[in-house]
């Protein structure tokens, strides 16, 4: 079965599943560890958590603004809100928020590729690359 649903979804039964998965979205949580404790609640005794997300520092598409402002040398905008993640942006303390969400024998690891792209057309070939975190 494959269930899709915001995070709020407290319509979801206690330890209804025997995995869950989520991929590069826990970073762009107001709190983590109120989304990992609702990941706990819907998975079931011994059952598998696995998680992907962006490490620090981020991929460049999502560091443009903090580089610029880096750069600039001037303070974080107020207006500008800082993500929770970024104290968990390590795969120790990512680990570390899990663990203390309750998920025992966690382990979280970086990750690295290199992507390329060769369109059928034989347009213009591209190559990206990035890393991440995942942990389980």
């Amino acid at each position: 079965m494959s269930v899709s649903c915001g995070l709020a979804g407290r319509w979801l039964p206690d330890a209804e599943f025997d995995a869950v998965t989520g991929n590069f979205f826990i970073h762009a949580t107001g709190d983590p560890a109120a989304v990992l404790a609702e990941l706990r609640r819907v998975l079931r005794a011994g059952g598998r958590l696995a998680l992907t997300t962006w490490c620090e520092p981020a991929p460049p598409v999502l560091s443009i603004a903090r580089d610029a402002i880096d750069a600039a040398g001037v303070s974080w905008p107020q207006d500008i809100p800082v993500t929770p993640f970024r104290p968990h942006s390590a795969p120790a303390a990512f680990a570390a928020l899990l663990a203390g969400a309750g998920f025992a024998g966690t382990e979280a690891q970086l990750l690295s590729w290199e992507h390329r792209s060769i369109p059928a057309s034989g347009g213009r070939r591209s190559t990206g690359r990035g890393s991440a975190q995942a942990a389980s």
